[in-house]
C-alpha cells in the first residue's frame, strides 16, 4: 500500500479499550472519499474530509498484531480521487465510531463514474492494529462478493466468447485467403490471355516491319522484270 498511512482515531482507542469481558467488536462499514488533512490531526478525525460513497468490507481475517479488513470500491455515481478510506466499528449494540482512517497525500486514486467504466473495482487491505483477543466480527457486504458459481459461470461466458472471436476470426481469415486465391488465379489467368494476344500481335507486326524493310532498303542490283517473247508462227 505504497503513499498510504494509517492510524487509529481517538474514538477508535476509546472504543478498543471498551473491548473486554467478552464485549463483541463489530466492524460495520466503510466509507471512501477524497480530500485530505494534515498527518498530525488524523487521531482526532471523527469522519472523512469529504466521503464520497459507502466502501464494501468483503473479507476479514486475524493476523499477527490485529485484524484485516479487504476493502472495495466500485465505480460511483461521480468520479473522483481517491485520498481517504475510513473504517467505523462499535462494541455491541452501541452506536458506529470511526475506528481507523487511511490517507494518502498524492494525488489519489482516480475513481471513475459509473458512465465511464462501470465494471470498475479498486481494492484496498487496511490492517487494524490492536493487542485485544476477544470476539469481533465484522459486516460483510454480500452483494459485493461472487460465489465460486458465479465465478464459474462468469468464467465460462468469458471463454465461450472468446472462442466464438476466434472462430469467426478464423472464417474471416479463410474467407480471405480463399478470395486471395481466386483472385490471384484470375490475374494468372487473365495475364496469360493477355500474353498470348500481345505475342500473336508481336508476331504479325514483326512480319509487317520485315516486309517494310525489303521493301525499302533492300538494293536492287538487276531488273527485277523479265519480258517473255512469243513468236506466232
Amino acid at each position: 500500500m505504497a503513499g498510504w498511512i494509517g492510524v487509529i482515531t481517538d474514538v477508535g482507542a476509546a472504543l478498543l479499550a471498551q473491548w473486554v469481558n467478552e464485549k463483541m467488536l463489530t466492524f460495520s462499514s466503510a466509507n471512501a472519499g477524497t480530500g485530505t488533512v494534515a498527518a498530525d490531526k488524523l487521531r482526532q478525525q471523527t469522519a472523512l474530509a469529504a466521503a464520497k460513497q459507502e466502501a464494501s468490507i468483503v473479507a476479514r481475517e486475524a493476523v499477527e498484531g490485529g485484524i484485516r479488513l479487504k476493502l472495495q470500491v466500485t465505480a460511483a455515481e461521480t468520479g473522483y480521487r481517491l485520498q481517504q478510506y475510513g473504517v467505523l466499528a462499535k462494541i455491541d449494540d452501541g452506536e458506529p465510531g470511526l475506528v481507523a482512517l487511511f490517507q494518502r497525500d498524492d494525488e489519489g486514486i482516480p475513481i471513475p463514474s459509473m458512465e465511464e467504466s462501470p465494471d470498475f473495482i479498486f481494492t484496498f487491505y487496511s490492517l487494524i492494529s490492536c493487542s485485544n483477543t476477544g470476539s469481533w466480527e465484522a459486516v460483510l457486504d454480500t452483494s459485493a462478493l461472487v460465489s465460486q458459481a458465479d465465478l464459474e459461470q462468469r468464467a465460462a461466458q468469458a471463454e465461450k466468447k472468446a472462442s466464438d472471436r476466434m472462430d469467426g476470426i478464423d472464417q474471416a481469415i479463410a474467407e480471405l485467403r480463399e478470395d486471395t486465391n481466386d483472385l490471384a488465379e484470375q490475374i494468372r489467368t487473365d495475364i496469360g490471355g493477355q500474353i498470348s494476344a500481345l505475342t500473336a500481335r508481336v508476331t504479325a507486326n514483326e512480319g509487317k516491319l520485315s516486309v517494310l524493310w525489303d521493301a525499302v532498303f533492300t538494293d536492287v542490283t538487276k531488273n527485277p522484270f523479265a519480258i517473255v517473247r512469243r513468236s506466232t508462227a
